[in-house]
């Protein structure tokens, strides 16, 4: 019977706990309150979905080309997504900031939320208020390859 090992050294008998408890492990943010060191470096997602939620006065900064993201139930909190490939979906938050670069932001059920965006399309928003926009403004030194792998032109 093979035996599989997470990234932390962890060992499973069973594929399918392996790739839940690496999964939770690698590419998600959740329930975290009043930490500011969430940090996902260059390399360390390379082009996998990422998961956010249930944050409360957070900061969260995912420095790596990422597939689709998603983030619900953050409150309070300033989240960074340096290069999305696919949408940003973006629910049931209030009070944050975020910067995003990505191809397709959705948003729903957002209260009081400023993004900071760089997107393709225009931002689809659903049943929010008091939302803000303005142009992406953040940056780290292996964006711009980052953005190039996502399908994004760091150039615009």
């Amino acid at each position: 019977m093979p035996t599989f090992t997470a990234s932390d050294g962890k060992e499973f008998d069973n594929r399918n706990e392996y790739r839940k408890y690496e999964f939770q492990l690698s590419y998600t943010f959740t329930g975290k309150e009043n930490i500011h060191d969430l940090c996902k470096n260059a390399g360390s997602v390379d082009g996998q979905p990422f998961d956010m939620g249930n944050l409360k006065n957070c900061t969260a900064v995912v420095m790596d080309a990422t597939d689709q993201v998603q983030i619900d139930e953050v409150e309070g909190s300033k989240i960074f997504l340096g290069a999305t490939g696919e949408s940003v979906f973006v629910r049931n938050c209030k009070d944050t900031i975020f910067y995003i670069a990505c191809k397709q932001l959705r948003t729903r059920e957002c209260t009081n939320c400023t993004f900071y965006l760089y997107c393709i399309s225009e931002p689809i928003i659903e049943m929010s208020t008091g939302i803000k926009f303005g142009c992406f403004n953040g940056g780290y030194p292996e964006q711009k390859e980052h953005m190039s792998k996502a399908g994004l032109n760091p150039e615009v």
